[in-house]
């Protein structure tokens, strides 16, 4: 809990010598800030991810084991609002307080509180 952005830092600084290769390199480019490419995938299918993951694996001579560090396929979710603990309240002049949700004609609607789920790719820029 007494780790700050300083510690962090140096950690990386230390371990882009470390002998774990694949810690190294990852440190590295960290700090060269050679960032990872994110793309949101729309319909790209198994075949073309495992084509990317292929070439990837290929141009930069890695290992099955080290592709996993390197190409990363996941979801991320956001909710543009969480009818939930917090709430936006309206204050209405009577005095009244409702929340936003439960206001007629109100901007919150149902297709709001559905998350929305967006698959990803993650991988080294060529």
């Amino acid at each position: 809990m007494l780790l700050d952005d300083n510690d962090v830092i140096s950690s990386i600084k230390v371990w882009t010598t470390h002998e774990d290769a694949i810690l190294a390199d990852l440190c590295t480019r960290l700090h060269n800030r050679h960032l990872f490419k994110v793309k949101f995938l729309d319909t790209e299918t198994d075949l073309e991810i495992e084509q990317w993951k292929q070439s990837l694996k290929q141009a930069y001579e890695l290992s099955d084991t080290a592709i996993d560090y390197y190409f990363i396929r996941d979801v991320t979710s956001n909710k543009t609002y969480q009818d939930g603990d917090e709430q936006i309240s309206i204050l209405y002049k009577n005095g009244v307080i409702k929340s936003i949700s439960k206001v007629e004609n109100t901007l919150i609607t149902a297709e709001l509180l559905v998350p929305i789920k967006k698959h990803y790719i993650c991988y080294l820029r060529k």
